[in-house]
């Protein structure tokens, strides 16, 4: 079983974290778990690289910030040394729901980074 190493990198629109003795496709497929546990559904690619969904874009254009919507790229790649990495990138600003939206944006990156810590 792979465990969490390291956080190379967040921002508030994205994170990559590093997992010590894990396959790309096992490490691929808890983050996938998470995402679904989540509420968020695989809308095109694979759980290597894939965009994932939660929410109604629609929606959140007519209501804003009342109702949620949040759309991500999931990419998990091998570096040397054994280790793996997960890259989490958004795919939504926020600004449909104001700046309640965009806050709404970057505490979901934060919520998914500590979530992927526990991998």
């Amino acid at each position: 079983m792979g465990a969490f190493s390291a956080n190379t990198f967040t921002t508030n629109k994205e994170f990559t974290h590093c997992y010590k003795d894990i396959s790309e496709d096992e490490l691929a497929n808890q983050v996938n778990t998470i995402l679904v546990s989540k509420g968020y559904s695989l809308i095109s690619g694979t759980n290597t690289h894939g965009v994932y969904e939660r929410g109604n874009r629609v929606m959140r254009i007519l209501f804003g910030a009342f109702i949620k919507y949040f759309k991500c790229h999931v990419n998990t790649k091998t570096n040397g040394d054994n280790e793996t990495q997960v890259t989490l990138t958004t795919a939504t600003s926020g600004m449909s729901g104001g700046l309640v939206g965009m806050s709404q944006v970057k505490n979901e990156i934060l919520g998914l980074s500590e979530a992927f810590k526990t991998l």
